[in-house]
């Protein structure tokens, strides 16, 4: 598997579109999966898009309502959704998706993240789905495996501190040493 913030993949000047289409069929080139961030795509901007990954990948989208903003998309090898059951669910348009492709009692799931402007409802949501998925894969870890990738959009070390419920995050003294909109490691 492969993940790549791709930053667009209908842009606007041809000969840049066609250099990130052949980058991404090169790269799709012996994987099984490959995962997108900010694909920027639409479902008519789609089918030139992928007119040639189609031979050998099936691709599952969600796209942002605001196509010069996000889009995420995961493009499966033909062989692994062959005769499988897939479940394609999208918790927040553009953001977050989540395929199921389950094939002779074998379940994998993938997870494609781009972690920009997620309201808080949508991110609990997806990260509830996500441990369930997780328990079900350590109850069962013969039959079901769980994979999760994207953009996460974290800072560099020593800048970003993850807390599991965002209400018990320290907040940053006002001033200039701490200016607003500014992370800041927790003491």
């Amino acid at each position: 598997a492969v993940t790549w913030n791709c930053r667009g993949l209908a842009v606007q000047d041809v000969a840049l579109r066609n250099k990130k289409l052949a980058h991404l069929v090169r790269i799709a080139r012996g994987r099984l999966y490959v995962f997108a961030q900010e694909t920027h795509l639409s479902e008519q901007a789609r089918g030139p898009a992928e007119r040639e990954l189609r031979r050998t990948h099936t691709g599952f989208h969600s796209y942002h309502p605001d196509i010069t903003a996000g889009g995420v998309a995961t493009w499966v090898d033909n062989t692994v959704v062959e005769d499988a059951q897939v479940d394609h669910y999208a918790p927040l348009a553009g953001r977050i998706q989540r395929i199921a492709i389950i094939k002779n009692e074998i379940t994998v799931i993938s997870w494609n993240f781009h972690i920009h402007d997620v309201p808080l409802e949508a991110a609990r949501a997806a990260a509830d789905r996500l441990r369930r998925d997780a328990a079900d894969a350590a109850e069962h870890p013969d039959k079901v495996s769980v994979l999760v990738t994207g953009d996460f959009n974290a800072s560099s070390a020593g800048d970003f501190v993850l807390f599991d419920d965002p209400a018990r995050a320290p907040l940053p003294a006002a001033g200039p040493q701490h200016p607003p909109g500014k992370t800041i490691e927790a003491a």
